[in-house]
């Protein structure tokens, strides 16, 4: 038993405390290797985006328009040419642009801005839940340390008394069968503190792999400077934070949900080429422009008849 406890925990340790870590270092380290946190901020930035990509589809879009179009009439046989005109050439350039009203655009900004709220809100969950459970396996092996040095300065003195003893007895000042007995003692001893020792190797290495840190080195801990817990306001917490962005969010959406009820209105210009090839061709060069207007009348009932908004802004004192 002892012959492998003294293996083990030489294959554990690689450097034998050469240097020591503190509570925050692996806290941050666990913050920066975090691959759910490292998510949440590619999602943030993937918003950034977003916002871009509905600040340039508001603006005008130019697009290159071509139909071109041939149905011949052969012996007779073809489609009818008062439909088809026999053939239609069209080259285009089109500008467009959707007139959104400054509420609408604000909308749908929100949106974008609430979703990175919401990230945000759970980021910073997901962060304390890590602090917890760094905290918690660092306090966990902080005590199996002190524990370790315990059984270390134990031994230390039994070694040094079985050193007296042991020429005490062979002076025949000890009983040797005492002295048979203090050695199982000591033995034992010696025992336990190899196994603190693996003990305390093992949550070191579970507190590296909690915290993203890719080392089996052994390092000592510092005493955990916790600060005193404050008397919490609830209402400043990020739990109420993320309470008061989802109902901002469901506010939004309602909002949005109205807006889509609401007339739609478009312009669009365009310029270009387009012939049915029967007239002078150097002559249908030309330009055009107009409006779109849509206004919902039925959908089928798919908007809810009468909703009401089951969240209400209120204040605590």
């Amino acid at each position: 038993m002892k012959f492998l406890l003294v293996i083990s925990f030489t294959c554990i340790q690689c450097t034998c405390f050469s240097q020591s870590h503190t509570l925050n270092f692996f806290i941050e380290q666990a913050k920066q290797n975090s691959p759910l946190l490292n998510q949440y901020r590619n999602q943030i930035l993937s918003n950034r985006l977003d916002s871009q990509i509905l600040r340039a589809t508001l603006k005008t879009q130019v697009n290159f328009l071509s139909n071109n179009y041939y149905a011949p009439i052969i012996h007779g046989y073809g489609y009818d040419e008062d439909i088809t005109n026999i053939a239609t050439v069209q080259g285009l350039m089109q500008a467009t642009k959707q007139i959104v009203g400054i509420n609408n655009k604000a909308a749908q900004y929100e949106t974008i801005r609430l979703q990175n709220e919401a990230l945000s809100d759970t980021m910073k969950l997901s962060e304390q839940d890590i602090v917890r459970t760094i905290t918690e396996q660092y306090i966990t092996a902080y005590g199996d340390m002190l524990t370790m040095d315990f059984n270390k300065d134990v031994y230390d003195l039994l070694s040094k008394e079985e050193t007296i003893l042991k020429k005490l007895t062979q002076q025949s000042v000890y009983k040797q069968s005492d002295y048979l007995t203090f050695y199982v003692t000591y033995q034992q001893q010696e025992l336990i503190w190899l196994q603190s020792q693996v003990q305390y190797n093992t949550d070191v290495l579970t507190l590296n792999y909690l915290a993203g840190i890719v080392d089996t080195t052994i390092a000592r801990l510092e005493q955990p400077s916790l600060a005193d817990t404050a008397a919490m306001n609830f209402f400043q917490s990020v739990f109420y934070k993320r309470f008061t962005t989802d109902s901002l969010r469901i506010i939004n959406e309602k909002t949005l949900i109205d807006f889509s009820y609401k007339p739609k209105l478009s312009v669009y210009t365009d310029a270009g080429y387009n012939s049915s090839m029967h007239h002078t061709l150097y002559k249908n060069f030309g330009f055009s422009a107009g409006l779109n207007l849509s206004i919902p009348i039925y959908d089928a009932h798919q908007k809810p008849q009468g909703c009401r908004l089951a969240y209400e802004p209120f204040a605590y004192p």
